[in-house]
């Protein structure tokens, strides 16, 4: 799929003859591209080159059961386990605070 969406490119390359002192010459030329197709394309294209760049162990789903975001833990440990520690990571431990006062309370 990201492949179909980086077809529509934003420039072409062409092979121009000078005549001159270099015979031939590459030029990049600019396509004519619905506004949409331009955003998915360059999208598309950042999309393909985090995925050849990124060292595959380091993307991880977030630890929290209801949360479906995948996030690249670019921390120094590589131990990150929430997609937001602001909102998982806060609902975790919220949830485990609570169990420990209903255990006490028993």
């Amino acid at each position: 799929r990201l492949n179909e969406l980086m077809a529509p490119a934003l420039s072409r390359q062409m092979l121009v003859s000078d005549m001159g002192n270099q015979p031939y010459r590459l030029v990049h030329q600019r396509l004519a591209l619905p506004a949409d197709a331009k955003v998915l394309a360059l999208l598309a294209g950042c999309i393909a080159d985090f995925i050849t760049a990124m060292e595959q162990p380091y993307l991880r789903k977030c630890a929290a059961d209801d949360c479906v975001v995948y996030f690249y833990d670019r921390t120094k440990s590589h131990r990150r386990q929430w997609c937001s520690m602001a909102i998982c990571g806060n609902r975790h431990k919220v949830a485990k605070f609570r169990a420990r006062q209903e255990t006490r309370k028993k």
